[in-house]
């Protein structure tokens, strides 16, 4: 029992007394921790090379296509329609002067027969009342042959009423003639304008007065878009003359037709206050055209030409007419002054220069100072 107890009294101090040395051992053999430092990169932004040129404004309006001249179709004289043009039908396509239809002439023959003879008998009785008034003068002469060289016979003796009445008979009959024959003319009814016919109320057989349309037609020689824009875009355009492209979008293809702007109309609109003009395309229906009468279409006017700026996307623009610049790879928050504006591009007239670095990227608590990674925008 002595000798237990004795052993235990040597065993626990051993024990402490190797714990102490290997604690001893870790805390001073161990090498001290490696500080690894961290620089602060900034933020990843997207920024574009500012350059300074001359640009042309592009004005952008919408509007429908109309035909410069659409009319509703009616004869100016009635009858039985005995011939209509086959291509009178939606969709077809005339030539000024092309006969449409005609009406059954006979009853205007007649007529014109009738005021022919007419002319003749009215001739007849002038040449006679002529003759008549040469022999009063005649016989007037031979009376007053000793007579005053100034004694002059009467107007009643001359037969002058009686020539005045024939003349007027005969002007008369001749009006009815002329008028005969015009409504003989129009019983062939003609495009009045190279033209397409919108739609058609006619056949063979039907009978027509001039109070019945026979149909719609609108020009082809020349479309008409209106469109409105803000009053102050009016300074950037030539009018009339301006440049203007027509764009007729649908989902297989855009397709694009020449024009220029023909007038302003001067009135500004009650709706939206919106100034309004007039865009002109040449030939816009012909056959093979995608260009409709009644498309929506987008215009894009070539306004003036506007030198020494610097054209940077619309979303670059920040709140209060400011621009978000790289400089040294830190933020600058600078001011510049906008010339004008499209729903794409900013024109900036002041306060960027070449070669500057403008941030398109979305910074949240965007400071002066603020440390950036500029990287080119892609397909920039």
């Amino acid at each position: 029992m002595k000798k237990r107890t004795a052993r235990r009294l040597f065993i626990v101090p051993g024990v402490i007394l190797i714990g102490i040395l290997i604690m001893a051992a870790l805390i001073f053999g161990n090498k001290p921790p490696v500080q690894i430092e961290h620089s602060l990169q900034g933020t990843l932004v997207d920024v574009i090379v500012a350059q300074q040129t001359d640009r042309d404004v592009i004005i952008t309006g919408h509007g429908d296509v109309q035909a410069l001249h659409q009319v509703a179709l009616m004869p100016q004289v009635g009858g039985k329609v005995i011939w209509v043009d086959p291509d009178f039908l939606a969709g077809g396509s005339f030539s000024e002067g092309e006969e449409l239809l005609r009406i059954e002439p006979a009853d205007y023959e007649l007529g014109v027969q009738q005021a022919e003879a007419m002319v003749a008998q009215a001739t007849y009785q002038l040449e006679i009342t002529q003759a008549n008034a040469e022999i009063a003068r005649t016989e007037w002469k031979l009376l007053h042959i000793n007579g005053q060289d100034d004694d002059e016979p009467s107007a009643l003796v001359l037969h002058e009423p009686q020539l005045h009445q024939a003349d007027a008979n005969l002007k008369s009959a001749l009006a009815a003639l002329a008028k005969n024959e015009l409504n003989l003319e129009r019983t062939v009814l003609r495009a009045p304008f190279n033209c397409k016919v919108a739609s058609e109320n006619v056949s063979p057989g039907q009978q027509i007065s001039p109070q019945t349309v026979v149909g719609q037609l609108y020009s082809t020689d020349i479309a008409e878009i209106e469109i409105s824009l803000q009053p102050s875009q009016l300074d950037y355009i030539n009018i009339p003359g301006a440049k203007t492209e027509i764009l007729l979008k649908n989902e297989n293809a855009t397709h694009v037709f020449e024009g220029y702007i023909h007038r302003q109309i001067g009135v500004i609109g009650s709706a939206g206050r919106l100034a309004r003009v007039v865009a002109r395309i040449e030939d816009p229906f012909h056959d093979g055209s995608a260009l409709n009468l009644g498309s929506f279409v987008e215009a894009q006017i070539h306004g003036n030409i506007i030198k020494d700026i610097f054209p940077i996307p619309r979303v670059a623009l920040r709140d209060d007419n400011t621009v978000w610049i790289s400089q040294d790879s830190t933020l600058t928050i600078q001011d510049v002054e906008v010339y004008y504006m499209t729903s794409d591009e900013v024109f900036v007239s002041d306060g960027l220069n070449d070669g500057d670095l403008v941030i398109m990227t979305m910074i949240r608590g965007a400071a002066n100072g603020m440390k950036l990674r500029p990287q080119p925008l892609e397909n920039n």
